[in-house]
């Protein structure tokens, strides 16, 4: 008779079926939770553009309406007014290239940021004197994989503190 060594070294078949089995399991969940983290990351990058340059925006034309000497025109697209030096200044948003500008009397700032479509503003003055801005601010990037949209509209209601005197 003949014996057979039974400490024979190696992996069988089976055993090697499983380990590859749990290693394409392993595989499959961690890259569905880097691509979850991948999209939790540029929704929130893309809240956050938005976010900030609503914040400077309305920032910025609250602290030029509250020291300016007096708004000579408003239109749905454009505020004209005399800033603090009475020089001619406005906010204009430019239509084509969905960007809003401000002029202070010297020079053009873009006040919307290269990220972010401003997709809609209305200015509008009121019969006691508030000034409102109202704004959409959209994402020009957006989540392709989930097809979702970073847009937020604001509005900013400002007093010129030269109607108080």
């Amino acid at each position: 008779m003949e014996t057979r060594n039974q400490n024979v070294k190696g992996f069988t078949l089976i055993e090697l079926l499983v380990y590859t089995v749990l290693l394409m399991v392993s595989v499959t969940i961690m890259t569905s939770f880097m691509v979850d983290t991948s999209r939790v990351a540029a929704f929130s990058m893309g809240r956050k553009e938005i976010n900030q340059n609503a914040r400077f925006i309305n920032a910025k034309i609250t602290q030029e309406l509250k020291t300016a000497r007096g708004i000579t025109s408003v239109s749905s697209e454009r505020l004209d007014y005399l800033n603090s030096a009475s020089t001619s200044s406005y906010f204009l948003w430019d239509t084509s290239d969905k960007v809003l500008y401000f002029y202070d009397g010297v020079s053009t700032e873009r006040l919307s940021d290269e990220k972010v479509d401003v997709s809609n503003i209305n200015f509008s003055e009121d019969v006691s004197g508030v000034i409102k801005a109202r704004m959409s601010l959209k994402a020009k990037r957006s989540s392709s994989s989930l097809g979702e949209e970073f847009e937020l509209q604001t509005e900013t209601d400002v007093f010129p503190r030269q109607s108080l005197y």
